[in-house]
């Protein structure tokens, strides 16, 4: 009879190889949600601006050497937009807002996408052991044949 471990170690493996593709494909989920939502930055971007504190759109603004969001009229005064004169100078945030964010993001996704590869060289080495481990049984079982019948 084959090795009953043996053949525990390779449902084990089998059971690995599936949670590997499981969480390649959780992964990658992540990493294509994260993408897709950078072809929509701006968008996505203005009901977090209008959330903020003055304070903090004060902060962006200073940071971003920019003066309100998409509107230079509608901004908060400070010392980076004193003045009309000077946010209209300036401009918006939502460009230097939406860059940064895109900069930020275009590594989280790519980091997501990273592991996903990583998972696939996992997954063929697991792949490799687990037919390696049949190939094992298969001799293992043809010995014992040869043993019964000598």
């Amino acid at each position: 009879m084959v090795n009953s471990g043996l053949m525990f170690l390779s449902f084990i493996i089998s059971i690995h190889a599936w949670m590997i593709v499981a969480a390649a494909l959780f992964t990658l989920s992540i990493g294509l949600e994260i993408w897709f939502s950078t072809l929509q930055t701006r968008r996505n971007l203005t009901p977090i601006w209008n959330r903020q504190s003055t304070f903090v759109q004060s902060m962006l603004q200073f940071k971003f050497k920019c003066c309100g969001y998409d509107d230079t009229n509608v901004f908060i005064q400070d010392g980076t937009c004193p003045n009309v004169a000077d946010a209209t100078r300036h401009g918006g945030c939502i460009g230097p807002f939406s860059v940064f964010a895109n900069k930020f993001l275009d590594v989280v996704f790519t980091t997501f996408f990273g592991f996903v590869a990583v998972d696939m060289l996992v997954l063929l080495s697991v792949l490799c052991v687990i037919k390696e481990r049949k190939e094992q049984i298969r001799y293992q079982l043809i010995d014992e044949k040869s043993r019964v019948s000598i």
